[in-house]
């Protein structure tokens, strides 16, 4: 019989996330022998909580138990002003320390979103290395949904850092028949900040959490030239020395659109 030991944590900070309010209340965790309820008791203590912290909040006006009423507030209110964490521990007990190996997990860590949904489920090994591997990764089609240069935006809205970049796929999945593989996409982007040199950095994402970019997104785009040319790149449609490839993708080639002092014959 397996054993879910369910814990989280909720805080509420301020809109610069310094100002973290901690308090005898914001860990709370549990143990159970389904996984349904713990699920069930992970959701309604953070919904609890959430709604105090809410009502209890300064900056926000009085009557806002009104809004209570109106989901809309719970996915902005938290986007703006809520850290949490919502786990549940999967641990079969019959599985004594020694068998632990990579075939035999030593436990399973289900991480959800506010909502119930699955953020990410990791496989722990018998070296403690946690394997991100999610329910949807059993699927015979997992890992070939998108292929080398193809261009793709990052689809989870409770991670703000890449929502408005456009991805172009150089890496897929490589799946192992009978063990636990990775279903993650190595990426390429454009660093667009006028604070930071506009060249290609890289990161890999589950492939829930990527889905197509639309078109007007990239048309829309001020890097949309510097993301094509990208993506012929990473497909070969273009003759490179190997170590101009390696160079563009390790960072090392500009993509801006700005005039240089090499782009001036009078300067040269």
């Amino acid at each position: 019989m397996k054993v879910y030991f369910a814990h989280g944590h909720i805080i509420g900070q301020d809109a610069t996330g310094n100002n973290e309010r901690w308090d005898r209340w914001s860990t709370f965790s549990e143990v159970f022998f389904s996984f349904e309820e713990a699920k069930k008791y992970l959701l309604d203590v953070f919904n609890g909580r959430l709604t105090n912290i809410y009502l209890d909040d300064p900056i926000f006006r009085d009557g806002k138990a009104a809004d209570l009423d109106d989901d809309n507030w719970k996915r902005e209110y938290i986007s703006e002003y809520i850290e949490y964490e919502l786990t549940i521990s999967e641990i079969d007990p019959d599985i004594l320390p020694d068998q632990y190996s990579n075939e035999v997990a030593r436990r399973m860590e289900w991480e959800l979103r506010y909502t119930g949904d699955i953020r990410s489920r990791y496989v722990v090994l018998r070296d403690g290395v946690g394997v991100e591997f999610r329910p949807s990764d059993e699927l015979a089609e997992a890992g070939t949904k998108y292929k080398v240069g193809d261009l793709v935006t990052y689809n989870d809205m409770e991670n703000k850092e890449y929502s408005a970049d456009v991805f172009v796929v150089i890496k897929t999945p490589q799946k192992i028949e009978g063990g636990v593989w990775r279903n993650h996409y190595e990426v390429a982007y454009i660093e667009k900040s006028k604070m930071l040199r506009p060249v290609v950095h890289t990161v890999e994402f589950h492939e829930e959490d990527i889905q197509p970019c639309f078109n007007a997104l990239l048309e829309h785009s001020p890097l949309k030239e510097q993301l094509l040319a990208l993506q012929k790149v990473a497909r070969g449609e273009v003759a490179l020395p190997e170590k101009l490839r390696e160079d563009i993708f390790d960072g090392k080639v500009m993509f801006n659109n700005e005039l240089s002092w090499r782009d001036i014959p009078e300067l040269k």
